[in-house]
């Protein structure tokens, strides 16, 4: 079996990402490119047509000054000005007067509490107020009607110029009136803020001044403790170094001596030394009480120094959020610093420090708001400014949106990306061959050659008495009918020892061309070759040779397998040079011992009238028949087509039969178009087969 795999072992062959891969993956895989494409485009256009037209008026406003250039100079700057302007702008965008339009030119269909807030904001967005320079104001509005988007445009514009009940300057007074009130309920909420943070901050305090009491305590009876322990440690070494402790011990030692003579001279029963010995226990007895009162005064004073030491340390750390790094509380840090402080803070402190920040926020944006509001009424009415339309809205033309070609462009885009990508993921899924190169970074198996894809000619409509793709025949002087001499001459030169050889042309599975091999390859060696050559269609449940070279179907292998002893020139027809023994018009024909022994009998008739014998077997893996041809043969051609034999396949293939008879590996169908080596094909097509051509008109012409 490590024969078969031997004949095809995969190689880790990376595919190169490059433009040459992607411009021949977008080649083979056009078709779901250009699927792609065509869904996306499509989907595109279908959504930009339900899309409807979308025109824009547009007036502009000019603020012109009764009293000069100058009266305008209390804005410094430009940005001023804007700003201003800005404003004026803005009171376009107030919801009373969008729900007055919206109900005058039904734009929108009102609710039961009127309109909505998602309303508002769509008709928001269809009003454009943009600034130009420091004098003047586009209004824009957007609408599918032209004709009512001029009216609308128009209609704001008077808005913006005579104001809104009463004129501009009662508006201004309304809206500076409305911010003011807004901003003293702002102030009044920072008030209360600040009195909740006060209230925080002095309960804190509180807290903050019961802990260092406590902590000052505690660093009070250390000091108190370690005083003791210093004292204990005197008393110890003065009793340790005192006339009675010494005396103690001298007695001691000298009773420990006299005992000593005394049991030299006594036993242990006598009065003597029973008297020593119970002074001497009376004096262990006494030093020993002195030495574990000591330890037991300084073992509790070290105890209580450590639990005084551990409370301390507690006392410390629920000091410690209180204390910022500049020495302030955490909270009047937050306070300072804003909301990025608040980490060192209980949930409900950090609360209120950001209340109070949003707070703070929201004053200073209402102060601004007011002092814009202020500073519009001056420059609408106060310094003389008077506003007026210098160009009126007018019906547009063409709508500004959707902006369909671009909507298809990126459609197209898209279409082009996606389908590329699917041409990609496919490509990366498939697992043919593509060319020679695929082959052979694929498999270890001999290759002999790749042929290329065969291209019918053209004889205006003069019948070629075969099929087109033999091309042997019906183009001699093509590329394709090269390709194929050149593999008759590689089959003869591998079989060249053997006085008659027997060649067997096989593929793993059906419509892979091996049938179109091995007829062209007989027409080739039959012209290369002195002796005979016969081609034999085995493939008799489905024969195809009589109808490529138009041979009648009635004697045939089959038939001539049931009657080994006939006459073999009664079956055999003659094509040119070529001999043919069709497949017969019997589809069934004997299976196992019985096949193998009728094969082997007529193959042995054949050899002896012809020099080489081609045979066209059925495919590998479907049927038995190629199984029992191999042991009878002496090669094998394998026909992989390009872009349509797995992988799989072949593998199986080899793994099933006996490789050893293994002459090589026929490409069929490989485009050469992309292939590396294509100029030496197109050389010969314009140099070589051109002037063969020319010379086949000239010689048919007389």
């Amino acid at each position: 079996m490590s024969k078969h795999h031997q004949c095809l072992s995969k190689k880790d062959a990376g595919t190169e990402l490059s433009v040459r891969y992607l411009l021949e993956t977008l080649k083979r895989r056009r078709v779901w490119v250009l699927a792609g494409i065509l869904l996306l485009e499509a989907a595109a256009a279908g959504w930009q047509m339900r899309l409807p037209d979308q025109y824009r008026a547009e007036l502009l406003v000019v603020a012109e000054t009764m009293g000069g250039p100058e009266a305008l100079d209390r804005f410094r700057t430009p940005d001023d000005a804007q700003r201003a302007l800005g404003a004026i702008g803005e009171r376009l965008l107030r919801r009373s007067v969008l729900a007055d339009i919206m109900r005058e030119y039904r734009l929108y269909e009102p609710e039961l509490g009127g309109f909505s807030e998602q309303q508002l904001t769509e008709m928001r967005n269809r009003i454009t107020v943009q600034v130009q320079g420091t004098q003047t104001v586009a209004i824009g509005f957007k609408d599918t009607s032209p004709r009512r988007a001029a009216q609308v445009a128009n209609h704001l514009g008077q808005i913006l110029v005579t104001g809104q009940g009463g004129g501009a300057r009662r508006q201004a007074q309304w809206t500076i009136a409305g911010l003011e009130a807004e901003l003293a309920a702002a102030e009044r909420n920072l008030e209360s803020q600040e009195q909740k943070l006060q209230a925080l901050s002095s309960r804190t305090n509180s807290e903050l001044a019961v802990l260092r009491a406590r902590r000052a305590n505690l660093e009070s009876a250390l000091r108190d403790i370690d005083s003791e322990l210093e004292q204990e440690r005197r008393v110890a070494r003065a009793a340790d170094t005192g006339t009675a402790m010494q005396s103690a011990e001298g007695r001691l030692a000298a009773l420990r001596t006299q005992f000593r003579e005394l049991l030299s001279r006594y036993t242990i029963a006598h009065p003597e030394v029973v008297a020593v010995q119970q002074e001497m226990a009376a004096l262990e007895k006494e030093t020993a009480g002195h030495e574990r009162q000591t330890g037991r005064t300084l073992r509790g004073l070290r105890s209580r120094q450590a639990r005084l030491q551990e409370e301390l340390a507690t006392v410390n750390q629920q000091l410690a959020p209180y204390q910022s790094e500049r020495g302030d509380t955490s909270l009047q840090a937050a306070i300072n610093r804003g909301t990025a402080a608040t980490e060192a803070l209980s949930p409900a402190e950090a609360q209120l420090v950001r209340e109070y920040d949003a707070a703070v926020a929201q004053r200073q944006r209402l102060v601004e708001e007011l002092q814009m509001a202020r500073l519009g009424e001056r420059f609408g009415v106060g310094t003389g400014a008077v506003l007026t339309i210098a160009e009126a809205a007018v019906t547009p033309i063409q709508p500004v949106s959707p902006r369909r070609l671009r909507i298809l462009a990126m459609g197209l885009v898209a279409g082009l990306c996606c389908g590329l990508g699917a041409g990609l993921a496919r490509e990366h899924l498939d697992t043919t061959f593509r060319d020679l190169e695929d082959f052979r970074a694929a498999s270890d198996a001999p290759v002999l050659l790749a042929i290329p894809t065969i291209v019918p000619p053209r004889r205006n409509g003069v019948p070629l008495g075969v099929a087109p793709n033999v091309v042997t025949i019906t183009n001699p002087a093509s590329v394709e009918s090269e390709q194929y001499r050149i593999l008759a001459h590689a089959v003869s030169r591998r079989l060249a020892a053997a006085p008659s050889t027997t060649v067997m042309v096989t593929s793993a599975a059906g419509a892979e061309g091996k049938s179109t091999t091995a007829i062209n390859l007989g027409v080739a060696l039959s012209q290369s070759l002195e002796g005979p050559v016969l081609l034999v269609d085995a493939d008799v449940r489905k024969p195809h040779l009589h109808a490529y070279l138009h041979l009648p179907l009635e004697k045939g292998l089959s038939e001539l397998l049931s009657n080994a002893d006939a006459d073999l020139w009664e079956y055999i027809h003659r094509q040119g040079n070529l001999y043919v023994l069709t497949g017969g018009a019997r589809q069934s024909v004997p299976g196992g011992s019985l096949l193998r022994t009728s094969l082997e009998r007529l193959l042995g008739r054949l050899r002896r009238r012809f020099a080489c014998i081609v045979i066209d077997s059925p495919p590998v893996l479907p049927m038995v028949d190629s199984h029992v041809l191999e042991r009878l043969v002496d090669g094998t051609l394998f026909v992989v087509r390009a872009r349509t034999t797995r992988r799989e396949l072949v593998q199986r293939a080899f793994e099933s039969f006996d490789t050893t008879k293994l002459l090589g590996v026929v490409l069929n169908d490989v485009s050469f178009v992309a292939a590396p080596y294509a100029y030496a094909y197109r050389y010969y097509s314009e140099r070589y087969l051109v002037s063969a051509t020319s010379e086949e008109s000239v010689h048919d012409k007389n």
